[in-house]
């Protein structure tokens, strides 16, 4: 990352930026004296084939730590980090050499780092000028950039931590929101808002929870409850339907939104039984074995998101109602659908009717329960 060899060469690895353009003309003495005495930049000239320092300004000490008597003598390899100090000496027997380089007398600045007499860097913008071919002396001006390097660092890092908080906001609106409908709202769209003509709506809801929950520390209900949720959100992505929201001990599904599809009826049962095997399975010592009752529906619905602060993606209609009425009045460890979702589901699962059930709201209605296995 520094090179006083003007040669461009791999030692100078660095980013060529704009600046202010340092003379790279040869100054009368007295100029040259009050410039370099006075300057608030580092400058430092060295000559010969072994680039040694000839003379050094106050800033050298007062910016690097090394006094001007300390460096004089001394090659300009002291400045260099270790890793780039023998990529200097071949540069600079080069430059010494053809009298040829890309940096000396460019007046182009490049950014540098310099080793200081404590063995920390300093970045600085440096530029090269021959200051008396005959006498085979090169001059380097360096310009203290640490406060721009680090303010540039802030800058970056302040960046990062925004990028990363925007990532995170986006997934967390992927995690509550169906991704479809997460990106219609990044790209601008205000209110959400989907008639669908065919979907199907299940509901299911761990029958007698509230009574195995009296037997266990809150802990234990949460953490039963995570467990058998976070296996059911597994499912619901497998059968490719659509978890809407928990209702306590309940869960509703809906197949056929928001992308819509043909066998949503199908995808949705084929969910149902999963679920009702997943929650056989989730026992806890001391309590009896929880069960699932489940209830499905097929019709019209609406889907949109709600909210500003807390959005949710919901489902209304009359079809979301008697969804859950097939739930309540189901019975546990069976699939209970209404005649629609039967009509969906002919030929491809086994069915039995259950006959009528009163359900609020509606009436008397006939029921079916499906088979565990297709048909």
């Amino acid at each position: 990352r520094y090179c006083v060899s003007g040669m461009g060469c791999a030692i100078c690895k660095t980013k060529v930026h704009s600046g202010p353009e340092f003379t790279s003309a040869a100054v009368e003495r007295d100029e040259f004296d009050a410039l370099f005495d006075s300057s608030p930049d580092i400058i430092v000239s060295a000559s010969g084939e072994e680039g040694m320092i000839v003379s050094a300004n106050i800033s050298m000490e007062e910016l690097l730590g090394w006094k001007s008597e300390e460096l004089i003598g001394q090659s300009l390899t002291v400045l260099i980090p270790e890793p780039l100090r023998e990529a200097h000496k071949r540069g600079w027997h080069h430059y010494m050499q053809t009298k040829r380089g890309t940096l000396v007398d460019s007046r182009r600045p490049i950014e540098v780092s310099v080793l200081k007499k404590d063995g920390s860097e300093l970045p600085c913008e440096l530029v090269f000028a021959s200051h008396n071919k005959q006498s085979h002396t090169v001059v380097a001006f360096m310009r203290d950039i640490s406060a721009r390097v680090k303010a540039e660092q802030e800058a970056r890092e302040q960046q990062q931590r925004a990028t990363t908080e925007h990532e995170r906001a986006e997934q967390l609106l992927y995690n509550i929101l169906p991704v479809c409908i997460a990106k219609r709202l990044r790209e601008g769209e205000r209110t959400i808002a989907d008639n669908f003509t065919s979907a199907t709506v299940m509901f299911a809801d761990i029958v007698g929870f509230t009574a195995i929950s009296h037997s266990l520390k809150a802990t234990d209900v949460v953490q039963m409850l995570n467990d058998i949720f976070s296996k059911f959100d597994k499912i619901i992505e497998e059968c490719a339907v659509e978890k809407i929201k928990t209702i306590g001990d309940a869960v509703m599904v809906v197949g056929g939104i928001p992308t819509t599809c043909s066998d949503h009826a199908e995808r949705v049962a084929h969910c149902a039984f999963k679920l009702i095997d997943c929650t056989a399975g989730c026992t806890t010592p001391g309590t009896s074995q929880p069960q699932l009752r489940v209830g499905i529906n097929t019709g019209e619905l609406t889907a949109g998101v709600i909210g500003t602060s807390k959005m949710v993606y919901d489902v209304w209609g009359d079809t979301v109602n008697v969804a859950s009425r097939m739930e309540s009045t189901g019975v546990p460890g069976k699939v209970q659908i209404t005649p629609s979702t039967h009509s969906h589901l002919v030929g491809i699962f086994d069915m039995e009717e259950r006959g009528d059930v009163q359900v609020k709201g509606i009436g008397t209605m006939c029921t079916y329960f499906i088979k565990p296995t297709a048909a």
